[in-house]
């Protein structure tokens, strides 16, 4: 084992040296490493030249026999492959073996909602450390109710729906909703602020919200930015909003 250990020991210092990988990165890649080597050593194929997409296919066999989650197998996977590409990186064999390794699949589900205790805790030890928390939460009255109820003293009412909207039949409906729920926030004591699709037409119509403390836009700035520059883009947009 000692060739197949030198040439993880030499991968790894590459990953710190050439790519400054931080040293939790690195700690995971020697874990990840040692799993592998241990499983070829028992497999009898210590000898490098013999590491091929079958091996690496067995010990994702063996991984899940374990129960270990379907995330952890991929990113073991994604280890490997990167290791066997500095190992192979002049041999075509080993380069074709490297492309023959199959990438695990990860499921993507939808993020879970917080239930609302969960958030309280959040925000109580939040406000504890003298973090001001915002929520970044739809115009609606339950959400904007619930965001007072657990003190956090700041909102982001969300324009998506609105800014998509904005050229149809819907846009009178998700305005009123944003002008309400402002209205609202402010009655609770809440600071509101706004964000999420206002570009450099709607913020016209966003600007004349209520009790509005500030506007969070990113894209539509960075993205005229591109052609204009970023000081023009930030002085157009800012001219826009306070005319």
């Amino acid at each position: 084992m000692g060739a197949l250990n030198d040439l993880i020991d030499d991968f790894l210092a590459s990953l710190d040296v050439e790519k400054g990988y931080s040293r939790n990165t690195l700690d995971a890649y020697a874990r990840d490493l040692a799993d592998f080597s241990a499983f070829l050593e028992e497999k009898g194929l210590a000898d490098i030249s013999r590491v091929d997409a079958e091996s690496v296919s067995l010990f994702n066999q063996r991984l899940r026999s374990k129960g270990v989650s379907q995330n952890t197998v991929a990113r073991k996977v994604a280890c490997i492959r990167s290791f066997m590409k500095f190992a192979f990186r002049d041999s075509a064999r080993g380069s074709q073996a490297v492309e023959d390794v199959e990438r695990p699949r990860v499921r993507r589900g939808l993020p879970r909602a917080l239930p609302e205790n969960e958030v309280a805790r959040v925000i109580d030890a939040m406000n504890a450390a003298g973090i001001k928390t915002s929520l970044f939460i739809d115009p609606d009255p339950e959400q904007i109710t619930m965001a007072a109820r657990l003190q956090a003293p700041w909102i982001e009412l969300h324009t998506g729906a609105y800014a998509n909207h904005y050229h149809d039949a819907g846009r009178a409906a998700e305005f009123a909703r944003l002008v309400a729920g402002a209205k609202l926030a402010h009655a609770a004591g809440l600071v509101a602020n706004a964000g999420h699709g206002i570009n450099y037409t709607n913020i016209t119509e966003v600007r004349t919200i209520p009790h509005l403390h500030e506007l969070n836009i990113g894209h539509s700035i960075i993205s005229r930015a591109l052609a204009t520059g970023i000081d023009e883009a930030v002085r157009a947009m800012k001219a826009l909003m306070n005319p």
